[in-house]
């Protein structure tokens, strides 16, 4: 038994160098066959052909999407011509003439057979397999866009008394069917929230559609917040819609409205615009009308007073 295995052993060293050898052989026979085989002028193969989409205008036009790049072809030719095709070496790429490019969304794969037998000459075209080239091109358009703030939230008790957007106006370029889809003004958003004195944020210009460029990029948005100071008025009471004969009868002087401001405008006269009325048009069956309080100020907030009825009675 120990015999044979030494034996095996042995022969099994002789049959591994034979094996090399072997191996060397036909690789060389099949190497010389292969580069034998592509002198042969008469394959055929579907390959991948580069192509290239000339246009008119390239400057003033945007792709949409891709660009197709190779056109599948059935090709009969010789072997190293075909090779060196479908490894795209020294192939010059397919040159596509589109004259109307916004116009035309693609091209028949049929309809290109004579400009590839007019450009194509190392091999010959049997067959177009690829069926349509698709493609998009738009316009480059631009327009002015106004922009304005969102809904800004202060902190409690606070009021927005002054807002600066610089620019307030962008520039926005791209494909032409999204910048005719823009509305007419753009809608800022601040981040922070509770807001509360002087806040300034910077805001990058962003669009769903990313092929749309905004000049500047970003802008600027300057906030002033201040506190609501709770402040306190003695109104006169008017009439509204009274009919000649009638009056209120007034129980007092003055009601006091009470309301909140701005401490930025503590000492202006926004008090002149505070008005206390009675309006006949809202009589009540017990012949009474209830007083209410308006104020066409911005920086009045807040207004109100207690509820009052006073009594419609026929002047003397």
């Amino acid at each position: 038994m120990e015999s044979f295995q030494r034996l095996w052993r042995k022969s099994g060293k002789v049959n591994h160098h034979r094996w090399k050898v072997i191996s060397m052989c036909i690789l060389a026979a099949t190497t010389f066959w292969f580069f034998s085989a592509l002198n042969k002028s008469d394959y055929t193969t579907t390959i991948n052909y580069p192509i290239e989409l000339i246009y008119p205008n390239k400057d003033s036009l945007l792709v949409m999407g891709k660009l197709p790049k190779a056109l599948r072809i059935n090709v009969t030719g010789g072997g190293w011509s075909l090779v060196r095709k479908s490894l795209g070496i020294g192939t010059k790429p397919l040159l596509v003439r589109i004259n109307a490019p916004t116009d035309t969304r693609y091209l028949l794969g049929n309809s290109l057979v004579p400009l590839i037998n007019d450009q194509v000459t190392s091999f010959r075209l049997n067959s177009v397999i690829t069926d349509t080239l698709h493609f998009h091109f738009e316009k480059n358009s631009q327009r002015t866009i106004k922009l304005v703030l969102g809904d800004i939230n202060p902190k409690v008790n606070h009021v927005v008394v002054d807002i600066q957007i610089d620019p307030d106006t962008v520039v926005v370029s791209g494909p032409q069917s999204y910048v005719k889809s823009l509305a007419d003004s753009m809608v800022l958003v601040i981040s922070k929230k509770n807001i509360a004195g002087s806040y300034q944020e910077i805001i990058d210009m962003a669009f769903e559609q990313e092929q749309l460029r905004s000049n500047p990029k970003q802008v600027s948005v300057r906030l002033k917040v201040d506190p609501l100071i709770e402040q306190e008025y003695l109104a006169q009471v008017t009439t509204r819609n009274f009919p000649v004969g009638y009056t209120i009868d007034l129980n007092s002087a003055g009601y006091v409205v009470k309301y909140q401001v701005a401490a930025s405008y503590m000492d202006s006269t926004w008090t002149n615009s505070i008005e206390v009325f009675a309006d006949f048009a809202e009589i009540l069956p017990d012949s009474t009308v209830k007083l209410k309080a308006q104020t066409n100020s911005p920086f009045i907030m807040e207004l109100k007073m207690d509820s009052t009825f006073l009594p419609v009675v026929k002047e003397r």
